[in-house]
């Protein structure tokens, strides 16, 4: 017999004598970073005691247990960041910026396009910095995807040099992380005429693909 309870709502019901099976609850929203309440409630009254807990991420192939690292009796700090300090410079008035913003994230296709007010559509440079927060403790892969010369930092090291890139490329660094832990980055780029991409992505702990950050786990002071 099990149930189980996300955020207060009973996804799963099967409260009745069975032998092996497998309850699927119906697929819910969760915002990256975010933690809800669970609870599994199990009785077994035939000598078997088997209970399992799995979930399937966004963008999984299939099932997994749910890691330790994502349950906690006690909730850390919720992520509250917006997006990274983003500035764009006309690389014929440097080194003073043109223009400043906050970017949610990177995920750029400029082509000819200007990528901000002020700033022509190339050659042009971009930097943002601030802060990346994990979600769960584990190996976290960082990934850029740009088609002119970029750079990352991570903690304060140059991690990928690639200012040197005239072609569609990308390059990614693995880093450890705790459970809520932030950790600094910066990202350099430079468009050049008629062609602008970038992109910064990640892969979290299990997962089985990348995904853009979320903008609630960058933030920047």
């Amino acid at each position: 017999m099990g149930r189980l309870w996300v955020n207060g709502a009973l996804r799963v019901g099967n409260w009745t004598t069975h032998s092996t099976t497998i309850n699927t609850s119906a697929a819910f929203f969760l915002d990256g970073g975010r933690r809800v309440p669970v609870r599994v409630d199990y009785f077994d009254n035939t000598g078997v005691a088997l209970v399992r807990l799995d979930w399937r991420r966004v963008g999984a192939g299939g099932f997994a247990v749910v890691p330790q690292a994502s349950f906690a009796t006690a909730d850390l700090p919720q992520a509250q960041g917006t997006g990274l300090n983003a500035q764009y410079f006309d690389l014929a008035t440097q080194p003073a910026a043109n223009a400043s913003r906050v970017d949610a994230g990177v995920n750029f296709r400029w082509g000819t396009v200007a990528p901000v007010e002020g700033v022509p559509s190339g050659p042009f440079a971009a930097r943002w910095t601030g802060m990346v927060q994990a979600i769960e403790a584990g190996v976290h892969q960082l990934r850029v995807t740009a088609d002119s010369g970029f750079r990352l930092w991570v903690g304060g090291v140059l991690r990928i040099d690639r200012a040197d890139n005239r072609a569609t490329a990308t390059a990614s660094v693995a880093v450890s992380l705790a459970a809520g832990q932030q950790l600094p980055i910066r990202l350099e780029y430079y468009g050049l005429a008629n062609r602008s991409l970038i992109r910064l992505d990640w892969r979290r702990p299990g997962a089985g693909m990348f995904s853009n950050i979320p903008p609630s786990q960058l933030s920047f002071s």
